[in-house]
């Protein structure tokens, strides 16, 4: 720890959305691979959004980045980040896989952690469709704070559980009707994004957003 002061929150952000076992996997790739033609029907198959949730107008393919989750970013979109990326790393998106579908960037000043950023694809389950389920926990009161957006033209939603000021955001944004890249932004206390983390996870949302339409 030392001089470096790596803030709770950041590392909170490593647990990415969640629960992880993480192992490093260095830096991503500069382009993002086109789809594979082996893509599972897991991951190609959009089932129809839920509980109020808004329709996703042009599914993706979302196999490269489950395959290659660290392959979201490119070189150039990392360093639109503040700081420099001092590592990535894959970890689990959700307590309930056991694959390392998320990828997280941490980030670091001249002489502190400026936080980390991460997200990933929790492959559609009995108990999580998208942002179809994150409309259903709302129902159920499950966030105090819950703000629709749309990035690139596609659904998603700032759904944090608690409404605080810590630098930390949660944000899903629909690829499929029954599959979202979930997102949450740590920016330390050091960061200049540390008041405004929402910016952050609407940048990397876009960026994934992007990359993914490009390689279709």
């Amino acid at each position: 720890m030392g001089a470096r002061l790596i803030s709770s929150v950041a590392i909170a952000a490593v647990v990415l959305l969640t629960s992880c076992g993480s192992t490093d996997t260095g830096h991503p790739n500069s382009e993002i691979p086109r789809p594979s033609s082996s893509s599972t029907a897991e991951v190609n198959t959009s089932s129809t959004a839920k509980y109020g949730a808004p329709p996703v107008p042009n599914p993706l393919d979302v196999q490269t980045i489950v395959e290659n989750p660290c392959s979201a970013l490119t070189k150039k979109q990392i360093n639109k980040f503040p700081g420099t990326l001092e590592k990535s790393f894959k970890s689990e998106t959700t307590r309930f896989s056991d694959k390392k579908t998320s990828c997280a960037w941490k980030f670091e000043g001249d002489r502190y952690s400026l936080g980390t950023i991460g997200g990933g694809v929790p492959l559609p389950h009995d108990r999580y469709h998208g942002i179809s389920s994150i409309y259903k926990a709302r129902g159920q009161n499950a966030y105090e704070v819950f703000r629709p957006v749309e990035i690139a033209g596609y659904p998603a939603v700032i759904n944090n559980q608690t409404d605080s000021t810590d630098g930390s955001c949660r944000l899903s944004v629909g690829l499929r009707n029954d599959t979202a890249y979930r997102i949450t932004a740590s920016p330390s206390s050091q960061s200049p994004d540390y008041d405004r983390p929402c910016e952050q996870a609407k940048k990397l949302a876009s960026f994934v957003v992007q990359n993914l339409k490009e390689a279709q």
